[in-house]
């Protein structure tokens, strides 16, 4: 009798509900944070440009501005005046600074409607080149013609 007693306890049903709850709420998770990291990226129209290099693997801390047909500059959906935008631009590109250059290894992409005018791309330039931001690694973000690339 006491020999069932310990089998019976040794194979005790195993309730495996916590550890479905915990798999969706990781999946729940997992798909949240893949959403948020398509923020950065603005419905624009690009300009077309026969030449450019695809964009296949971009920098882990890439900074992208948007630059609306307005004039309107947008951080990860966030909208700077330009000198809120400066402000920015210092505070990211003083936290990763070369100590011997003094220049900032953030890089920045802008991507700029094709409607704006580029008087817009002209100020997020020149707030690149501000002594407080000193940004030197400048992307320009262009679309493929309709027809794909020309040889």
């Amino acid at each position: 009798m006491k020999l069932s007693r310990r089998l019976d306890e040794q194979f005790l049903p195993l309730d495996l509900t916590p550890f479905i709850d915990i798999v969706f709420n990781l999946v729940i998770f997992f798909i949240l944070v893949v959403d948020m990291s398509q923020k950065d990226l603005v419905a624009l129209k690009l300009p077309v440009a026969d030449l450019g290099n695809p964009d296949q693997s971009p920098e882990k801390d890439r900074l992208t501005v948007n630059v609306t047909r307005e004039g309107k500059f947008l951080i990860k959906l966030r909208e700077y005046d330009l000198p809120g935008l400066k402000l920015f631009l210092a505070a990211r590109a003083g936290s990763k600074r070369d100590r011997r250059t003094g220049f900032s290894e953030i890089p920045i992409l802008i991507r700029c409607d094709r409607d704006a005018e580029f008087r817009f791309v002209q100020l997020v330039l020149q707030a690149c080149g501000e002594p407080a931001v000193r940004i030197w690694k400048v992307h320009l973000a262009v679309a493929e013609p309709s027809g794909g690339r020309k040889s």
